[in-house]
């Protein structure tokens, strides 16, 4: 977390990432400077009641997708929710990722969400049998219920 942008681009090659996720304190320029010829960057906003567009506005162009996720003291991984009605207010053209806390029992919730920006989720730990280890059986029931 707020790592040079080196760092990060060195990992992401050792690693053959393709995509990373920032949830640190980086900046439009920083994002914009990453080696975006071979990486795409995923920003990560906390959202509270109220949608941060004015937090949000100076990063379109910059990033090649946002991951909206709920506001807490913590960077990340919290696994608490938010109000996705909230989303409502995005007007940006930036595709995004919606997270925070979302959990197997989401699933029709999920189906009732709807926006045109956005293109996936991004689930926590409950759907994990250890630390970092996700249950792809979890994960397949999950997909067979939002399928349903």
């Amino acid at each position: 977390m707020n790592e040079p942008k080196e760092i990060i681009i060195e990992t992401a090659s050792l690693f053959g990432l393709d995509f990373v996720q920032l949830h640190g304190n980086e900046s439009p320029g920083f994002c914009n400077e990453m080696d975006r010829s071979r990486l795409k960057i995923i920003k990560s906003f906390r959202v509270g009641d109220k949608f941060p567009n004015e937090e949000v506005e100076p990063y379109h162009g910059k990033c090649d997708y946002f991951l909206f996720d709920a506001k807490t003291s913590l960077y990340g991984g919290s696994g608490k929710k938010f109000n996705w009605n909230v989303l409502s207010d995005y007007r940006g053209e930036t595709p995004f990722l919606l997270s925070g806390g979302i959990a197997p029992g989401d699933a029709e919730a999920l189906k009732e969400f709807s926006h045109p920006k956005c293109i996936g989720i991004d689930i926590n730990s409950r759907f994990e049998i250890a630390p970092a280890q996700k249950d792809a059986r979890k994960i397949e029931q999950f997909i067979s219920m939002l399928k349903s």
